[in-house]
């Protein structure tokens, strides 16, 4: 389960906006649910994940994976994977060399490792675009590629931050439909944030709505 409790995150006080809002959350999702949370900008949605991440500083407050806090854990050691809108892939590396990362650090893979990687391209279908560079790949097919990915990493959390939001809507539905599966097949835990929630058609995924200061209102 992830708890996140009164946890306030602040501003950056070295930022050009020093008056920006402060933002309180508090959460809980069980193991295997999926949560996805819109609302305008500026209302805290991504500052969420970061902090859950590790990548956002927190002021107070406490989360927790299970019955371990994460506030004291260093963003790497989080039992978790994120993907952005921007996926981070490396375009001097092969799509292949990309996953291996998701992996190990150091991109060397044992056999049963490298067979692990081809399992999880297949899935995503791009198993044969391995060979490939991200340059050389679709827009859609670079998200399955940085889905993949986070996937290898074998984390039981998976935070998505708008990873489909530059796509068309027929490539983001195929997007959605992916993590469905692996929702279901897998029992991952997702926290997502969306500007499209109604094409999330899913009756098992919580639709959260967040206010201004990190406020979540939720729903089934």
């Amino acid at each position: 389960m992830l708890t996140v409790e009164q946890l306030i995150v602040g501003h950056d006080r070295s930022a050009k906006e020093p008056e920006s809002p402060r933002f309180q959350y508090d959460l809980k999702l069980e193991k295997g649910q999926w949560m996805a949370i819109s609302g305008p900008s500026g209302v805290g949605k991504s500052s969420l994940l970061g902090a859950i991440a590790g990548l956002v500083p927190v002021e107070s407050g406490d989360m927790f994976w299970d019955s371990r806090s994460l506030n004291s854990l260093p963003a790497g050691q989080r039992p978790l994977a994120i993907l952005f809108q921007q996926n981070n892939l490396f375009h001097h590396l092969t799509i292949a060399q990309n996953l291996a990362l998701g992996i190990n650090p150091s991109g060397t893979l044992t056999s049963s490792q490298q067979q692990r990687l081809q399992d999880t391209a297949k899935r995503l279908a791009i198993d044969s675009l391995l060979h490939r560079k991200p340059h050389e790949l679709s827009g859609g097919q670079n998200q399955r590629a940085a889905l993949a990915r986070a996937l290898l990493r074998q984390a039981p959390l998976l935070l998505l931050d708008e990873p489909f939001n530059g796509l068309d809507k027929a490539l983001r539905l195929e997007c959605i439909s992916l993590l469905e599966d692996i929702n279901q097949e897998d029992g991952i835990t997702i926290l997502m944030v969306t500007h499209h929630p109604e094409e999330l058609a899913a009756s098992d995924i919580i639709q959260a709505q967040m206010a201004l200061g990190g406020r979540l209102h939720s729903s089934y």
